[in-house]
């Protein structure tokens, strides 16, 4: 099974097993880049290693996605850093990284907020980088 790192999206997924019919459970509501909404079939605990020497062990959601994709909450629990540069994956934990390839898709992104909702707006107004920069010539 073929990971991407989509530092951008929200949550991580996974596409549905193709050889089961399995019904949308709408208890989780994700929406593409796009902000089209995907449809979700509830969740799966997936074991990752990524060659890091310690297991990572998530509940991923089943959405409609073509692609198995971890996001910035896999990335934060575990505290895995993306090195864009280096193209390598970092954890925090054990000073381990992992080889990756760097890819540049607008397509994925999934987020667990609309981008035409009054939280998106909340999200990108307290974003960081809509923080003030500090002075570092003050002591």
């Amino acid at each position: 099974m073929e990971f991407r790192i989509d530092t951008g999206s929200d949550v991580s997924c996974i596409p549905p097993p193709e050889y089961k019919n399995i019904a949308p459970n709408p208890s989780f509501e994700l929406f593409a880049a796009n902000n089209t909404k995907i449809k979700t079939f509830g969740t799966k605990t997936i074991n990752l290693s990524f060659g890091l020497r310690r297991n990572l062990k998530r509940d991923f959601i089943i959405a409609d996605v073509s692609i198995h994709i971890v996001g910035a909450d896999f990335l934060a629990h575990f505290g895995l850093i993306v090195d864009l540069k280096q193209r390598k994956l970092i954890d925090t934990l054990t000073n381990l990284s992992s080889l990756g390839n760097l890819e540049r898709n607008n397509q994925l992104h999934i987020k667990t907020v609309s981008g035409n909702s009054i939280y998106s707006d909340i999200q990108r107004i307290f974003s960081p980088s809509h923080y003030p920069k500090r002075d570092k010539t003050s002591t």
